[in-house]
């Protein structure tokens, strides 16, 4: 008797500590892994294609102005940026350097904004883009000025943001600075469009 009510209290607590995760990667009854590429692909494809365009609102230096979108002229990337064990979509209009960028995640079966900088960012020179620093993914902002100014900032499973780097990629002289070899391990990512989503 003593070892049955233990071994109820043991499955009620496993069941308990698993509720979370489970009731997060639930689609029409099956468990889905949130970390496959081929798996969330579809989901944010499903998603993107439903809606036929999507409207973002630029940065507050250059007005906030409200853009509307359609999904086939954007491009994509999915990973997990923030590290919280499920894969994320970020969204840019250009394939390479985009100039603002919005990161969508999958919660507890809805697709939600995740993070933006705003998108456009600039109407100038300014770049904003995801990008990696040994190996990990954060946003990687610079502009392309005299001094080459930068900032890449790590994203954190909220959505928040926390810069860990700052520098100049150059001197008042044009001269580099020790700051230039920082910059040239921030790797920013390639987007594609959305027919590899499908695919």
């Amino acid at each position: 008797m003593k070892f049955s009510i233990f071994l109820f209290i043991l499955i009620f607590s496993v069941s308990l500590s698993t509720t979370d995760y489970e009731e997060a990667s639930f689609i029409d009854g099956q468990v889905i892994d949130l970390q496959n590429f081929e798996i969330m692909s579809e989901i944010y494809y499903d998603y993107l294609t439903s809606l036929g365009q999507i409207e973002t609102t630029g940065s507050r230096s250059i007005g906030n102005p409200n853009i509307t979108w359609d999904v086939k002229e954007l491009y994509y990337y999915i990973d997990d940026f923030n590290y919280d064990g499920i894969s994320d979509l970020a969204v840019s209009a250009e394939e390479r350097d985009s100039c603002g960028i919005v990161i969508f995640t999958y919660r507890n079966g809805l697709i939600e904004e995740l993070f933006s900088y705003g998108m456009p960012y600039s109407a100038g020179t300014e770049i904003l883009t995801l990008a990696k620093y040994r190996d990990r993914y954060g946003i990687l902002s610079y502009r392309d000025n005299s001094t080459r100014p930068f900032t890449f900032r790590n994203i954190n499973p909220d959505g928040t943001v926390e810069a860990i780097l700052r520098g100049n990629c150059f001197g008042s002289e044009f001269e580099y600075t020790d700051d230039y070899n920082l910059f040239c391990e921030i790797e920013p990512v390639v987007f594609y469009n959305i027919e590899k989503l499908e695919n």
